[in-house]
C-alpha cells in the first residue's frame, strides 16, 4: 500500500511538471516567428568607359558578285541549246545558237548588190572623167558637168551605204550565237531548243559564284563610321560572315560598295560585303547570312559610359541602377541619364555614374534598398579593368 501511494505521488508530480512547461516544449502556432532573409545573390558589373568603336551583327542575303540576264540581239528559232541549270560554263563558250540561214542570205544579197554598185560606180566614174575633160576644154556646159559630178557622187554614196549594210548584217549573223560573258553557272533557262527567241528578251541567266556578295542594310547613323570616305581603309577592313543553317563555318568579307540612296520608307543603306567562296562550300543567291563585327557609331569616350540593358530599371519616367557598396554589401538606387545603345546588350550612361563603381547587372526589379548582396562573381571586385 505504501509503494502504491508513492507511485501515485511521482506520477502526479511528473504531470504537473509537464503542464507547467508545455508552452516551452510545444510553442503555440501564433507565437512561431518566421525570419525572412533579406540577402540576395546577384552578379556585379563594373562601370567603365564606352569603347570608341563597338560592333554590330547585321542579317544579310547572298547575291552573286556577277549576274547576267543573257539575250539575243536578233530574233529567230533556237537551233542549238544543250544547256542545263547548274551547268558550269567558261567565258567565251557558245551557249545557244539561232538558225543563221536568213541572216546569211541577207549578207549574200547585199554582197551581190555591192558588186553591181561597184560596177555602176566605175562606169559613172569614167563618164565623169570624160565630162570633166570636155568641160575644161569648154566643149560642154556647166550644167552637164554638174550632172555628171552628181551622178558619180551618188554612186560613191550608194557603195558606202552597201558596205555599211554588209557590216551590220555580218554583226546580226554573229549575234545568232550567244556567248558566255564570264565564267559561271547557268542559274536559269527561259527557252528550249527549237523555240523562237525574241530580240532583247532574256533567254537565260548566268552567275559567277566563285565570289559572292552579302548585302546588309546599315542605318544612317552607322554609315559615316564605316568610313566610306576613306576608300583604302574600307577595302582592307575585314568582317566575319556566317551562314545560319550552314553550320559554324566563318568566312571573311570586305566592303565591295554601297548604295548612296536610302531604301524606301527607311533610313537604311544597302552595303555589299564581298566574300570569296571556298571550293568545298557552296553558296547560292538568296541564302541567309550574318555579317559580324560591323562598326557601330562612335561614342564620346569622355562623356559616356556603358552598362547592360538588364541593369537599368524605371521608376516613373526616370531611369535607375542599383549601386553596390563594398563595405556594407548593401545597394542604393541611383538615377542615371541614358544615351544611345552601344550594342545588342549595352547602352550608354551619360550621367549619374563614375568609372570604377559597381552596379547590379541583372534581376534589378526584384531588389530593394534593404537588401544585402552576396556577390555571384567576386572576381570582378579584384579585377584591374
Amino acid at each position: 500500500m505504501k509503494k502504491t501511494t508513492t507511485l501515485i505521488i511521482v506520477i502526479a508530480a511528473v504531470a504537473i511538471s509537464i503542464f507547467i512547461c508545455k508552452d516551452k516544449i510545444w510553442p503555440k502556432p501564433k507565437e512561431i516567428q518566421h525570419v525572412v532573409s533579406k540577402e540576395r545573390v546577384a552578379k556585379l558589373y563594373k562601370i567603365g568607359k564606352a569603347e570608341t568603336k563597338s560592333t554590330m551583327t547585321y542579317p544579310g542575303v547572298v547575291k552573286s558578285l556577277k549576274h547576267a540576264e543573257l539575250f539575243f540581239r536578233v530574233s529567230g528559232p533556237v537551233k542549238e541549246n544543250q544547256l542545263k541549270v547548274g551547268q558550269l560554263v567558261k567565258e567565251g563558250d557558245v551557249l545557244m545558237k539561232i538558225e543563221p540561214r536568213d541572216y546569211q542570205r541577207e549578207i549574200d544579197k547585199l554582197r551581190q548588190d555591192l558588186k553591181v554598185s561597184k560596177d555602176q560606180r566605175d562606169l559613172n566614174k569614167k563618164q565623169f572623167d570624160r565630162t570633166e575633160a570636155l568641160y575644161k576644154q569648154q566643149a560642154i556646159s556647166k550644167s552637164e558637168y554638174d550632172a555628171a559630178l552628181s551622178k558619180a557622187n551618188v554612186s560613191d554614196a550608194q557603195l558606202k551605204s552597201l558596205e555599211e549594210s554588209i557590216k551590220k548584217a555580218q554583226d546580226r549573223l554573229a549575234d545568232t550565237s550567244l556567248k558566255a560573258p564570264f565564267t559561271g553557272v547557268i542559274t536559269d533557262l527561259k527557252i528550249k531548243q527549237f523555240e523562237n527567241a525574241q530580240a532583247n528578251v532574256p533567254v537565260m541567266a548566268i552567275d559567277d559564284l566563285r565570289e559572292i556578295e552579302v548585302h546588309i542594310s546599315v542605318p544612317a547613323g552607322n554609315m559615316p563610321v564605316m568610313g566610306f570616305k576613306d576608300t583604302q581603309k574600307v577595302k582592307t577592313e575585314v568582317f566575319d560572315v556566317t551562314f545560319p543553317g550552314r553550320g559554324d563555318r566563318v568566312l571573311k568579307g570586305t566592303v565591295n560598295g554601297f548604295k548612296a540612296i536610302a531604301a524606301d520608307n527607311s533610313e537604311t543603306y544597302d552595303v555589299a560585303i564581298k566574300v570569296k567562296t571556298p571550293e568545298d562550300f557552296v553558296l547560292l543567291p538568296g541564302m541567309s547570312a550574318e555579317v559580324i563585327n560591323v562598326p557601330n557609331f562612335k561614342v564620346n569616350k569622355d562623356a559616356a559610359m556603358t552598362v547592360p540593358f538588364a541593369s537599368v530599371f524605371k521608376r516613373g519616367e526616370k531611369s535607375y541602377v542599383w549601386v553596390f557598396n563594398q563595405a556594407t554589401k548593401g545597394i542604393s538606387a541611383r538615377e542615371v541619364t541614358l544615351g544611345q545603345p552601344i550594342s545588342e546588350n549595352n547602352i550608354q550612361i551619360l550621367n549619374g555614374l563614375e568609372s570604377g563603381e559597381f552596379i547590379i547587372g541583372a534581376g534589378v526589379d526584384w531588389l530593394s534598398e534593404d537588401n544585402t548582396i552576396r556577390v555571384m562573381n567576386p572576381e570582378v571586385l579584384n579585377a584591374n579593368n
